[in-house]
């Protein structure tokens, strides 16, 4: 069940929901670095998944964010006053699409129910949480969670205690989502956070130091090497690993000698990511 829906197809699904229908242009929402502040004033919209595959998609942020985002769907002046009906109305559509898309991923399509939005989630019995995704629109925090019931076939759902976080850092949206999904085919269910760049996975090992790095080799304003170096330079310890498209001598060795724990080149496969994980959580 819970291999059904992964937290890069949620991504994909509310970059374009605001690109489509929020904000009328791509790229204005990225993946939120850092914890969550506490809500004041929280909203949620969810729809419940029923069928074969049951469960619930929702949504949850700061009221004023649902305010702004009810604001641009209705296209509303930027002070005018949103009403209860306008709010419910819009940020339930948000709700809706998600959970309709989340719907389409399904091996058998069942239906989708009224889309409801509350000061709190009540909450789904029997229920596990399948992925999390927290965005970043407008500099404010938006968390998508899609929840599950449990088959009683599914093997129990293993844990690590506590839950290891991983920082992925690489230029590419593609290959760390790449990364990402080779680590869950690994056994790895970790908690995921990501870096465009060398600089961003500096300031996010500074904000909140992660359990373990894996950053690419090549990336603009600061490469991984030079990221290595600095963490090294203002004394943290992180462990990190490289995962980069190439592997040469000189690479390995330089790698080794400023404290990397392992250089593993692209294409990579699940097996190849046990074999050098392993030993860096013994």
């Amino acid at each position: 069940m819970t291999t059904l829906i992964a937290g890069d197809d949620v991504y994909a699904i509310a970059e374009e929901l605001f690109t489509a229908m929020v904000d009328g242009e791509s790229g204005t929402v990225s993946q939120w670095f850092g914890d969550v502040p506490a809500w004041q004033v929280p909203v949620v919209a969810w729809v419940d998944l029923h069928g074969g595959w049951a469960g619930r998609a929702s949504v949850t942020t700061e009221r004023a964010t649902a305010d702004d985002l009810a604001r641009a769907l209705l296209q509303m002046g930027a002070d005018e006053p949103v009403l209860e009906e306008d709010l419910h109305d819009a940020f339930g559509e948000v709700a809706n699409v998600v959970g309709g898309n989340v719907k389409a991923l399904l091996p058998t399509q069942g239906t989708l129910g009224l889309p409801q939005v509350a000061d709190h989630d009540p909450g789904l019995p029997g229920s596990v949480l399948v992925t999390e995704v927290v965005l970043d629109w407008r500099g404010r925090p938006l968390v998508l969670r899609v929840r599950g019931q449990r088959d009683p076939h599914d093997p129990p759902t293993p844990r690590r205690s506590p839950m290891i976080r991983v920082l992925v850092a690489d230029d590419s949206r593609v290959m760390r989502q790449i990364v990402i999904r080779t680590l869950r085919q690994a056994g790895y269910d970790w908690e995921v956070r990501e870096a465009a760049d060398g600089a961003q996975a500096l300031e996010a090992v500074r904000a909140d130091e992660p359990d373990v790095i894996l950053s690419d080799w090549n990336m603009p304003e600061m490469t991984g090497i030079d990221l290595l170096r600095r963490l090294r330079a203002e004394g943290f310890t992180t462990p990190l690993g490289f995962v980069t498209s190439e592997g040469s001598p000189e690479m390995r060795e330089l790698a080794d000698r400023e404290g990397a724990l392992f250089l593993i080149a692209k294409p990579f496969t699940p097996e190849g990511f046990r074999e050098v994980i392993e030993p860096v959580l013994a």
